[in-house]
């Protein structure tokens, strides 16, 4: 074993370092970097979730009537913070009838965008979360809205 500094001068660091393995220098630099770029991004989304609570106050929740974008938003924020969802968090969070969100949702799903998964503990909860697939779509749409 080796005994050697990390070269990365954002990481105060020292690893042994194995004869065999190569050292990945800068891995917890990039591991922090990661963890700010989602933050930046959680706080993107939760920024525009609040402009549209605000839009939906000012101007009237019927100008502002998108079930399908508002459970999008909301899963992609739940993903971010690594927050399950049920079925009934999802339609009060996106001010949806339980009927009219379940429509939506059996839209997304077909879609490939969205998945629920039940829960183990309770038979009668069902969580919701967005598929990889939704994911990444979500992650462009907002990359686009939030570019300068």
């Amino acid at each position: 074993m080796l005994h050697q500094a990390c070269d990365n001068p954002n990481v105060r660091c020292k690893r042994n370092v194995s004869l065999r393995s190569p050292l990945i220098c800068g891995a917890a630099g990039k591991s922090e970097r990661v963890a700010e770029t989602i933050q930046s991004e959680r706080e993107q989304v939760r920024g525009y979730i609040r402009a549209r609570s605000e839009a939906r106050e000012r101007f009237g929740s019927a100008l502002f009537s998108d079930p399908a974008w508002e459970m999008i938003v909301h899963l992609y924020s739940r993903r971010l913070s690594r927050e399950r969802t049920s079925v009934r968090r999802l339609c009060e969070l996106s001010h949806v009838a339980a009927t009219t969100g379940k429509r939506w949702l059996e839209a997304l799903e077909r879609q490939g965008d969205v998945k629920r998964v039940g829960d183990l503990l309770d038979p009668q909860r069902t969580f919701v979360e967005l598929t990889s697939s939704g994911s990444e779509k979500m992650r462009t749409v907002l990359q686009t809205l939030f570019s300068h």
